[in-house]
């Protein structure tokens, strides 16, 4: 029920054109674009209140990775709220932000990021026989709709809203369309959420992977312990690896400087079935945040380099 203008209660389109910082802002959503649009102004001086109505940031990606993520926001002054709703927004002056539990927030702007839905509702889907489904646009395993000839790609074919999973589609139809008869499989497809620290994380983490049935363990390395990230003065973080008994690599998540970049190798290694003793075999240079990766995968295997 909240009115989106685009100058005082934006969306992520509209907090990108704003001409000016505002002196304080109240972020409804602690998702991905939530967290990383809190983590940027709060860098720029603007006073941030972060509501979430789940009782944790971010929870696509792990327990800890929200924990961790939460404490180090409060450490820089933000005030995050989880567990909320926002029952209200009224205007004068400045917002006055109403929370479920009656709790009052005033701030210059609001930010509403509670997600995207996919815009399919009027491009003649009808005429032709594609079937639509709360907007997502039904494919089969080839993303080959329901209508001769045609496939759909990106968002409005459902799966995680990520630009690589778009591109990824996109190669994934045309291939498909020129025959070669590919599967769909969004199992590697990486999560990126562009805070500071970035987190990262591909396949599944501990909780999730018990809960699919799967035996695993869990051993973590912390950017503490990383001589490149010391002398960047960028210590908060770690990268935890969920392997199976065989040391097959189930989950990677990093959260830290550079996590983005650093995952790449870990999609490449669960993509191409690589064990983890495997990763521990791979030279890093150094100083570097990847070694990082070897760090963790020597952890996992019971040969440590450096104590953690």
């Amino acid at each position: 029920g909240i009115q989106i203008d685009e100058k005082d209660v934006l969306t992520s389109d509209g907090a990108l054109s704003l001409a000016e910082l505002p002196g304080s802002i109240v972020i409804i959503g602690g998702g991905i674009i939530g967290c990383e649009f809190a983590s940027l102004f709060s860098a720029f001086g603007t006073r941030v209140t972060l509501i979430e109505a789940l009782d944790r940031l971010i929870s696509a990606q792990s327990k800890e990775a929200s924990r961790q993520l939460e404490t180090i926001f409060r450490k820089r002054g933000i005030e995050v709220i989880t567990g909320m709703t926002v029952s209200s927004v009224s205007r004068s002056g400045h917002f006055t932000i109403r929370t479920s539990d009656g709790r009052e927030i005033s701030a210059d702007k609001a930010l509403v990021s509670v997600g995207r839905t996919s815009h399919t509702g009027n491009i003649g889907a009808d005429g032709i026989g594609i079937k639509i489904e709360n907007g997502r646009i039904m494919t089969d395993e080839y993303l080959k709709t329901a209508a001769a000839n045609v496939y759909a790609a990106g968002d409005c074919a459902g799966g995680p809203l990520l630009a690589q999973k778009a591109s990824y589609d996109g190669i994934l139809a045309v291939d498909n369309i020129l025959g070669c008869r590919r599967k769909k499989d969004y199992s590697n497809i990486p999560s990126c959420v562009y805070t500071d620290p970035e987190v990262a994380s591909v396949g599944l983490d501990e909780d999730r992977a018990r809960a699919a049935g799967i035996g695993v363990k869990t051993v973590k390395f912390p950017y503490l312990a990383s001589g490149k990230a010391f002398l960047k003065g960028k210590t908060d973080g770690y990268i935890k690896l969920t392997g199976t008994s065989d040391g097959m690599l189930v989950g990677a998540e990093i959260l830290g400087e550079g996590a983005c970049d650093l995952i790449g190798e870990l999609v490449m290694a669960r993509t191409l079935g690589i064990p983890i003793k495997d990763i521990a075999r791979v030279i890093h240079g150094h100083p570097t945040l990847s070694e990082i990766i070897q760090e963790a995968a020597h952890a996992f295997c019971g040969s440590a380099i450096h104590g953690i």
